[in-house]
């Protein structure tokens, strides 16, 4: 239960980022917005990608 809120909590950030770095234009927040984006995708789906153990 707790992965499942920690990956919520994740992907508000990420969202919370893009509309703070949208409104004001900082390169920082958007950037910081695609990293928790890219770390909410691999919590999503972990049999997935680069990082799997498969």
């Amino acid at each position: 239960m707790s992965h499942g809120l920690i990956t919520a909590a994740i992907l508000l950030a990420a969202l919370a980022s893009y509309a703070l770095g949208m409104s004001s234009g900082a390169l920082g927040l958007l950037v910081a917005g695609g990293v928790l984006e890219l770390c909410f995708w691999a919590r999503a789906f972990p049999g997935l990608g680069l990082l799997s153990k498969n």
